[in-house]
C-alpha cells in the first residue's frame, strides 16, 4: 500500500515564525527563564529564499515574552507580559528592539 504525503507550498510566504525559550542569570546570581513567541517578516518570496539560504539584510521583528523566576527581587517579573519590536541585522549579527510591559 502507497502512502500519500502531504506537503504544502509556503514559497509565497514572507513571514517566519519562531518560538524560544531561554535560560540564564542575572549579574546578581538570579536564575530566570525567557519564553518567546515571533514572527520575522522576511520581505517578498521571503520563505523560499530564506530556504535557499538567502536573507535580507535587515529582517523586521515582532514578539510576545515572558518572563519566570523565583528570585523575590524579580517576582514582579512573573506578572508582565512583554512585547518587542525591532530588526535583525543579518550582515552584522545585531539585534535591537523596543521592549514594552503590558500592564
Amino acid at each position: 500500500r502507497s502512502r500519500r504525503q502531504r506537503t504544502r507550498d509556503c514559497s509565497h510566504r514572507r513571514r517566519l515564525h519562531y518560538h524560544a525559550h531561554v535560560s540564564g542569570k542575572t549579574d546578581d546570581g538570579a536564575l530566570f527563564l525567557l519564553e518567546a513567541e515571533g514572527t520575522c517578516d522576511l520581505g517578498p518570496d521571503g520563505y523560499k529564499q530564506f530556504m535557499e539560504g538567502k536573507t535580507p539584510q535587515i529582517i523586521k521583528i515582532w514578539v510576545v515574552s515572558k518572563i519566570s523566576t523565583a528570585h523575590p527581587k524579580y517576582e514582579w517579573l512573573n506578572r508582565k507580559q512583554f512585547v518587542q519590536f525591532g530588526e535583525i541585522d543579518m550582515k552584522s549579527g545585531i539585534v535591537s528592539y523596543d521592549v514594552y510591559a503590558l500592564k
